[in-house]
């Protein structure tokens, strides 16, 4: 993501590092919340992309379920 190439190349003693790690956050948020309205409405509509649970979650994040949960949210 750009702002997080700028982030990194921005001074860390510059007050504008808090606003960018923050502005991270929240488009990561946004994000979220994006996919999840976009995989309520597949499911609710019967797109023709069948969209799991499992399009939610990083491949990074998916590997602390362990098997049990991931059966449970199948």
């Amino acid at each position: 993501m750009l702002l997080e190439a700028i982030y990194q190349m921005t001074d860390r003693n510059n007050p504008d590092g808090d606003f960018l790690t923050e502005a991270i956050k929240a488009l990561g948020k946004l994000d979220t919340l994006g996919r999840v309205c976009t995989f309520q409405e597949t499911v609710t509509r019967g797109s023709a992309k069948k969209s799991e649970w499992s399009d939610l979650v990083t491949p990074a994040e998916r590997q602390y379920f362990t098997n049990e949960e991931a059966k449970r949210q199948s």
